[in-house]
């Protein structure tokens, strides 16, 4: 054995040596079996070697491997379930398996293999990746929204179109289309307009003690004056229109002449006194909804208590109210003349208006937080749009395109024919009934008019089956 120790010859691979133990040093060619080139069949490639006699005795080409599937890279791991990262926590063991869980909403793993989540602490959130815990942001609409930028270019628009109707009004002021739409009453609802355009700016505001209070003071206050507006406006023509003696409205005081204009007032006072009682027994103030697990929600809450829900739906029953009485008188005057005549106007507008509130409603009883106010501001410009454009829109059409239309002339044209049209109906009524009552043979065929006499007299004639006629005269529409 010694002398077998000692030896050293030289082999037709390697020399051929003993260590102290008597062992041969191990030399192994390191094989993958492989598909050939060809894919007709498998073969050893090498793939590297190990040599006990070099300093470093394992060399091999690990991209040369060709692993199951045959995949070459990553190297697979033999074993049969990784430890979980943190975020996991790491169910029981099962033979030498275990399965990681993603920790639940509001809990946290830090360490690597851990068995449970930490929960987080309150009014906290922990991140995407379950590793630690944040404070729960608190959302609500910002100026920098896109959002609020879109509802803010609009909110200008609007108040620019509604300063430039009432230019239109101002400078035209002593024509008598101006003057038949109501001056005051006109002036006031463009006031009100202006003023209902600007509530978008409350309902963005970050909520505080004083915004909330002013959120629905402001929709509240100005949507049942405009309302209010559009029903006086529409019962004083139709009293206009429908008193023995028209003139005598313009002879009354001071107080009865503009009484329309002391009830609108009355009105806007009422909601007024109606809205502070609301802020002193139940104020509206900032709440942060806490309904949401990822986020929390600053938001205006209307009411709390019982007070704060009446003062709340008496003025809902409020403009409800107004609105039918407003859509009642516009029914009223859909046979005036179409200078006089806002009935489809005013009904259109309402019809916005229902539209908005059908849109607000089933939103504020639903919703709350972020997409509340944007559709509260959406809401309210809708109405404000349709309030402008449906009550001012077609008379500055005639003021600025059909000026032949806006003169004192062309008003007396329509009136005459506006009495001309109501006497002559209501003469032939009478006459027909008297002479049907005296001669039942008598055919009353035709009614014709003419208008050509001039503008302060009309003539009706009544024509029978006998070729026989009576003539009627009408002047100054008497």
């Amino acid at each position: 054995l010694l002398y077998l120790r000692n030896v050293n010859a030289s082999g037709p691979i390697s020399p051929i040596t003993f260590d102290k133990n008597g062992d041969y040093p191990g030399f192994y060619t390191l094989v993958n079996l492989q598909q050939t080139d060809n894919g007709e069949g498998w073969a050893f490639k090498e793939i590297g070697t190990w040599n006990e006699r070099r300093q470093k005795r394992l060399v091999f080409n690990e991209k040369a491997i060709v692993w199951n599937d045959e995949i070459t890279s990553p190297v697979p791991k033999s074993v049969c379930s990784e430890t979980c990262s943190p975020g996991y926590r790491q169910t029981k063991t099962i033979g030498c398996c275990w399965e990681c869980l993603l920790c639940v909403e509001r809990s946290i793993s830090i360490i690597y293999g851990a068995r449970n989540c930490t929960p987080c602490g309150k009014n906290q959130i922990a991140n995407a990746e379950r590793t630690h815990c944040t404070d729960v942001p608190i959302t609500m609409v910002q100026w920098s929204d896109p959002i609020a930028a879109v509802v803010i270019f609009l909110m200008i628009l609007g108040i620019i179109a509604t300063l430039f109707v009432m230019g239109v009004f101002v400078k035209f002021d002593s024509t008598p289309l101006v003057k038949a739409a109501n001056r005051e009453l006109s002036y006031l609802l463009l006031f009100c307009i202006a003023l209902y355009y600007t509530a978008p700016v409350i309902y963005i505001y970050k909520p505080n003690s004083i915004s909330c209070p002013f959120y629905q003071a402001w929709y509240f206050l100005f949507s049942i004056t405009c309302v209010a507006i559009l029903g006086a406006k529409t019962h004083r023509i139709v009293n206009l229109f429908n008193t023995a003696k028209p003139n005598s409205e313009l002879r009354k005081g001071f107080l009865l002449r503009y009484r329309h204009l002391w009830g609108v007032l009355a009105v806007s006072g009422t909601v007024l006194i109606i809205i502070l009682i609301w802020v002193l027994v139940d104020p509206p103030r900032p709440h942060l909804n806490k309904s949401f697990v990822t986020e929390y929600v600053l938001e205006c809450k209307p009411t709390s208590n019982v007070g704060g829900e009446f003062c709340h739906w008496l003025l809902v029953t409020m403009l409800t109210v107004l609105a039918i009485l407003c859509g009642v008188y516009a029914f009223k005057a859909r046979k005036l003349p179409h200078n006089f005549n806002e009935a489809k106007f005013i009904a259109f507008a309402i019809y916005v208006i229902l539209i908005a509130w059908f849109i607000y409603y089933p939103v504020f009883i639903n919703i709350r937080g972020k997409y509340m106010v944007i559709i509260s501001c959406f809401s309210t410009l809708i109405s404000a749009t349709g309030l402008l454009s449906c009550i001012f829109a077609p008379k500055v059409f005639i003021i600025l395109l059909y000026p032949n239309k806006n003169t004192q002339e062309f008003m007396k044209a329509e009136l005459t024919d506006h009495t001309f049209r109501k006497r002559a109906k209501a003469r032939s009524e009478t006459t027909n009934s008297s002479s049907l009552s005296t001669n039942p043979n008598t055919n009353y065929s035709t009614i014709s008019g003419s208008k050509s006499i001039g503008p302060d007299f009309q003539s009706v004639h009544v024509h029978d089956g006998e070729g026989k006629s009576v003539h009627y005269k009408l002047d100054n529409g008497h």
